[in-house]
């Protein structure tokens, strides 16, 4: 019973922390709710997105928190373990899954400091997301790449990536994503268009 639960809510919970940005909090759920939901759903379509937010998100916060946080080790072997999935699925040939794996490769490489590599595997993601016509991943992608660009203190870089993240979560059809995100933006003076509403 519980683990149906987990099964239904959780992937879901999963991808909206995810495409929200609250990477954190994606972290925090997929220690808990990914191994429940690959256990129970294995071949279902939903794993290769749930697969996705951990591997991100988990990516996310190893980079983030420091070895001595509380949780670290955690994130780092569902990091390691839904990363492994989708590196998995691509050799075998999943068509679903090579792009997906670029943006979470360009997460773990900026995190680590390697920009070159990181932007490199981003922008592979952003181009295979763009052949498939899949907006919201090339958004979440460009949002990524812009992050890392504002902790690397690249900001004409970071504001054109973002700028192209509001683009496409517009064209994707995601109001309420471009709402928060301007918001964020415009508090932190990084905003450089004011289209997309």
């Amino acid at each position: 019973g519980q683990d149906l639960l987990v099964l239904g809510t959780g992937s879901n919970k999963l991808q909206l922390a995810m495409y929200f940005g609250e990477l954190q909090l994606c972290a925090d759920l997929s220690l808990t709710s990914f191994p429940i939901i690959m256990k129970n759903a294995p071949g279902q379509p939903v794993i290769v997105y749930v697969t996705l937010a951990a591997a991100l998100s988990c990516s996310y916060a190893a980079g983030k928190h420091s070895k001595k946080h509380k949780t670290y080790k955690q994130y780092k072997a569902i990091a390691k373990k839904s990363r492994g999935n989708l590196e998995k699925w691509t050799r075998e040939g999943c068509p679903n899954t090579d792009h997906l794996l670029e943006m979470v490769n360009g997460e773990r490489f900026g995190w680590k400091g390697k920009t070159g590599v990181a932007y490199a595997h981003f922008k592979e993601c952003i181009r295979l997301s763009g052949r498939r016509g899949q907006l919201n991943i090339q958004a979440l992608a460009n949002e990524r790449l812009a992050e890392m660009w504002l902790r690397n203190g690249e900001h004409d870089d970071a504001s054109y990536h973002f700028d192209e993240a509001l683009r496409l979560y517009g064209e994707w059809g995601a109001p309420a994503k471009v709402r928060i995100l301007r918001k964020r933006l415009e508090a932190t003076g990084m905003l450089q268009v004011d289209a997309y509403d």
